[in-house]
């Protein structure tokens, strides 16, 4: 039975993604929300801190389009494929980090925890929930969207 569970969720996903790529651009044609996936210096993802990751975004210009901002954590969780593990990504996307302890993402949602306030951030390496808060000192990767929100 755990079987059959864990292979319809699987086929879930594949049934309802629905992603296309156009020049470095990921489009969720479900959603109508476009993901940056193409890093204008050598493809190298970006790691920094949570400041740093809005204003990136920001400041983003990638086709012509510069309206980019920091996805809000139920966007970003919308990549997760729970069919894959080591990435649990859309094999679509090709920049993705995603090592243990250090392939965090950065997310524009925020939360009150233990008297401070927290970031939350999304992990592509397990399957899975991959919603961690960490403080805004922490330097995390970040992944730039635009439509939606």
């Amino acid at each position: 039975m755990k079987i059959f569970f864990l292979i319809m969720i699987g086929l879930g996903s594949l049934v309802y993604a629905d992603f296309s790529r156009i020049d470095g651009v990921v489009l969720d044609n479900n959603q109508g929300l476009e993901w940056q996936d193409s890093y204008l210096d050598n493809n190298t993802v970006k790691f920094i801190g949570w400041e740093g990751a809005i204003e990136y975004c920001e400041n983003l210009v990638l086709n012509d389009k510069s309206d980019w901002r920091l996805p809000n954590v139920k966007e970003l969780s919308s990549l997760i494929d729970d069919s894959r593990h080591s990435p649990a990504i859309y094999p679509v996307f090709e920049n993705t980090v995603f090592e243990p302890y250090i392939g965090y993402y950065w997310s524009s949602t925020t939360s009150y925890l233990d008297g401070e306030y927290s970031k939350w951030m999304v992990s592509f390496f397990y399957e899975g929930n991959r919603y961690v808060a960490f403080d805004r000192f922490r330097i995390c990767a970040v992944r730039c969207v635009r439509g939606g929100d």
